[in-house]
């Protein structure tokens, strides 16, 4: 049959493999049985699969103070498989005048369909990743797995440094579509593997263009031509198609994953091995980790289905490690203890069958006792040591022949035997200086630098071996992060950071994140590589990963597993042509043992055109590269540095635009449309924590850091500039289902400001937390219809499960909506103005206000651009 969709079959005797991702499995199951009380601790009980987002802005309110901002350009297109063409560029229009302080519009109107994004519109950005749109790929990887800084690039070298904001992009190869979006198609590659460039070694996309009647092509990236083998060729006809182009999605489609065989396979691959690892010295069963880590891996573990495809084993640690034997033929799970860390030792024949067994119905109760009885086992711990370097040691040494990945939970710094660690402090000078008060210390950014190379080299070992490490830590004293983290950020794992955590309060919340580990999509044994065309090249990573010359290696590879990649020019002008191009490949290993190449193929236009580069600006990407950027720049450079490079990367784009914008009016502030927002978000990151040069703890510094490595574009803006919502005055079609996807709709997006916080009740959500917000001064009938008539008994946890009004029922939906959205569960808290903790709580989220680490509101930072 002709290929039609992303997940229509193929005609060939080889039928395409099952698709990528695990089985899709129920949602979250409820954690009623890892722990009672829920109402105590201000959380449901009960878990919905993450739904999808639909937000919207209000008009801005009316300001005396005007600005100005250009157009944005119409939408432009062209054909797949036609070899790429590019349309001219948009005309140059005069800038618009606003009358308000611009803020994020994310407004559409509520319709029964939601925007399309046709990925041809080449020189277009994207809608806001924060807008709910549908991709269609036609040719252009989308932006789901690829966003770029700019759409159109100028010519010359000199214009690129003129504009001074950098040219990158976020890549996220594994990235979910979005409901009603096409999945990436799976094909069988042939037998040699998929068509391939002689010269840069690309692989055939959409924007190659066949000639010679179909006997060749020319590569896209390097204008090399090549000959077409003869198991691929088929012939042309009128426009110069191929006979065969909906046949073969990799001609039609920017996104595409090949079924690979032997020349891509450098060891058996086989299902994920997933390995628990839980740290139960005496801290540990103080706090009830070790219980609660136990009950919510049984209720994982019970439901998930017969023929989840993952090995799995589980280990404890306090001063020695236990290991346990699950065979098939054993009644009951066989402890080993391994107490020797300096030379661990694994008899042989332990490891596959026994620490390491796949998912039956009989490992899965030997496994299902054993999380009853580990409690239980150290429940009269006296043990305060953590032999946690050896214990990874150990782990790496049992997964060493065939890769997979480890979730270990740790309580406090690795105290004995090898990879222990000594308490450090801040103990930089007081400095009195403009960024600081008189007699305050400013943080010692030695700390956010490891204090061995012990974990460096475990991580490497990790790499080798084709092992991501995923780490949460629930504490509530220094670990050293710094230190620790050195085994997440190169084996492309995660870090979850429980600072002063009260499991009462964050059972829900760790629950639903170890659940994650089981259920997104997931590879291992990655190997990723980004080739550009002739006149562009890499600069610069920024990931989680462990870079091997030109290659970017992980352990494990997910859905939300995302890289940045900056990008310069190799000389003073481009090549005379319409557009360059970028290639990511991604070799992995599905959870099924199944061996696959993705590949994303995206091209950007080129423009003479000094406003129309503007105009095909994603602000969004900007600011994470930034980011990320001034987070790697934090142990090399002063704070005062590295907040003067943001403040340039605001000005220096303004004062281009201006010399090439057609008003000459030197009393407003020109900006086109697509940066309106950028001094909003580059103000908010110059107040973000990580920034900030007075009193904050070491590991939190490192943590907020590290978030903005691994968010998303939308989530790390989100996290720089949180959106916030007015409950008190919300329309009445938020919280009800979108009629295209029941997407829950979300209502507008309010400032941050002080200003706007007495009279009402507001949601903020900064991508990690949700806090319902009370104004000192709201009105009794809308506290009433929120929370009930009596404020005084009011229990969070029964209000999400019964609201008492329409009005609550639509904001508990807004809530639950957002929970599950992106790699972290959100769990709500409530602050309430009039208590003075909270008071000052709220005004620290408020960027938009002075601060006293930066003496500056919105309105005075525009004044001062």
């Amino acid at each position: 049959a002709p290929f039609s969709s992303p997940s229509s079959s193929s005609s060939s005797s080889s039928a395409p493999p099952p698709s990528l991702s695990a089985p899709r499995v129920a949602p979250p199951p409820s954690l009623s049985e890892v722990r009672s009380g829920s109402a105590a601790s201000g959380q449901p009980t009960t878990f919905a699969p993450p739904p999808t987002m639909y937000a919207g802005q209000p008009a801005p309110a009316s300001n005396p103070l005007s600005f100005h901002f250009g157009n944005a350009p119409g939408p432009v297109g062209g054909a797949p498989g036609m070899g790429g063409a590019l349309p001219p560029a948009a005309p140059v229009s005069s800038p618009t005048v606003y009358t308000s302080y611009p803020r994020p519009t994310h407004a559409h109107p509520v319709s029964d369909r939601h925007p399309r994004y046709q990925t041809r519109q080449m020189g277009a950005p994207p809608p806001s990743s924060a807008v709910p749109f549908v991709t269609i790929d036609e040719g252009n990887c989308g932006p789901r797995y690829i966003r770029s800084s700019f759409y159109r690039i100028p010519k010359e070298r000199s214009q690129i440094q003129q504009i001074g904001l950098p040219l990158g992009m976020l890549i996220q190869p594994l990235a979910d579509p979005q409901p009603n979006e096409s999945i990436v198609p799976v094909t069988q590659a042939p037998l040699g593997g998929p068509v391939r460039c002689g010269r840069c070694s690309g692989y055939l996309n959409a924007f190659d263009e066949f000639i010679d009647g179909g006997r060749k092509y020319k590569c896209f990236l390097c204008s090399h031509t090549n000959d077409v083998p003869d198991y691929y060729f088929s012939p042309l006809q009128l426009g110069n198609q191929r006979a065969d182009l909906t046949q073969r999605p990799e001609l039609c489609l920017g996104s595409v994953e090949y079924a690979v065989g032997d020349k891509f396979i450098f060891r058996p691959p086989q299902p994920l091995a997933l390995i628990f690892a839980i740290d139960v010295s005496v801290q540990a069963i103080r706090m009830g980790l070790v219980k609660l880590v136990c009950k919510s891996l049984k209720v994982t573990i019970e439901h998930l289905s017969a023929d989840f495809p993952i090995h799995f084993g589980i280990a404890t640690f306090d001063h020695s490690v236990h290991l346990y034997d699950l065979h098939e033929k054993r009644q009951s799970a066989h402890m080993l203890v391994v107490s020797d860390l300096e030379e661990p030792f694994i008899p042989s024949g332990q490891v596959d069958g026994h620490l390491v067994v796949p998912l039956t119905a009989h490992s899965r109760q030997l496994a299902l006792d054993l999380l009853d009885k580990i409690p239980q086992m150290f429940e009269e711990q006296t043990s305060v040591s953590s032999c946690f370097g050896g214990a990874v040691q150990l782990l790496d040494k049992i997964l060493e022949h065939r890769g997979g990945k480890i979730v270990c939970f740790q309580t406090h710094m690795p105290t004995i035997g090898v990879g222990a660690l000594k308490p450090r402090t801040n103990s930089a000078p007081a400095a009195a200086s403009s960024s600081s008060a008189a007699g305050q210390k400013e943080f010692n950014m030695d700390l956010l630098k490891p204090q061995s190379n012990f974990y460096e080299k475990v991580s490497q070992d990790l790499c080798n071996h084709k092992i991501g490490f995923n780490l949460f830590v629930v504490t509530g004293a220094y670990v050293d992060l710094a230190t620790l983290s050195e085994l997440t950020t190169r084996t492309g794992g995660h870090l979850h950071y429980y600072i002063n955590s009260d499991l009462s309060r964050d059972a829900v919340k760790l629950h639903n994140e170890i659940h994650s580990h089981f259920h997104r999509t997931t590879g291992y044994d990655a190997i990723m590589r980004v080739r550009t065309s002739s006149g562009l090249s890499v600069s610069n990573y920024i990931g989680n990963f462990d870079r091997k010359m030109h290659d970017l290696e992980v352990g494990q590879v997910d859905s939300f597993t995302n890289f940045s990649v900056e990008l310069e020019y190799e000389s003073a002008s481009l090549d005379d042509r319409l557009s360059q191009g970028i290639q990511m490949a991604l070799l992995y290993t599905t959870t099924r043992g199944e061996r696959r190449l993705r590949i994303h193929t995206f091209a950007i236009g080129i423009s003479t055109v000094i406003p129309d580069v503007f105009r095909s600006v994603d602000v969004e990407t900007v600011v994470a590269l930034i980011a990320r950027q001034s987070y790697n720049d934090l142990t090399s450079k002063k704070l005062n540095q590295i907040q003067a490079n943001v403040l340039n990367l605001c000005v220096k784009p303004l004062v281009t635009y201006r010399k090439n914008a057609t008003s000459s009016d030197s009393t407003k502030l020109l900006l086109p449309d697509s940066l309106k927002v950028l001094p909003l978000y580059l103000l908010s990151l110059m107040k973000f924590r990580t920034l900030r040069s007075r009193e904050v703890f070491e590991d939190m510094i490192y943590y907020k850091g590290l978030v903005t490595h691994s968010f998303s574009p939308l989530e790390t803006v989100q996290f720089i500039y949180p959106r916030m919502f007015a409950l008190h005055t919300l329309p009445h079609e938020a919280g009800k289902p979108h009629p295209e996807d029941s997407a829950v709709i979300l209502p507008p997006w309010n400032g941050l400001s002080i200003e706007f916080i007495p009279q009402g009740v507001f949601l903020f959500d900064d991508g990690v937390q949700l806090l319902l917000i009370v104004g000192s001064e709201a009105s009794a009938e809308v506290l009433n219809q929120l929370f009930g008539s009596d404020l005084s008994a009011f229990d969070l946890g029964r209000w999400l499960s019964a609201p008492p009004s329409e009005l609550a029922s639509s904001v508990v939906s807004i809530i639950r909506s957002i929970q599950f959205t992106g790699p972290l569960y959100k769990r709500l808290r409530i602050l309430h103005q009039r208590e003075s903790t909270d008071s000052f709580i709220i005004a620290s989220l408020m960027t938009e206000d002075k601060q006293n680490f930066l003496n500056h509101d919105y309105k005075s930072f525009l004044s001062l651009l």
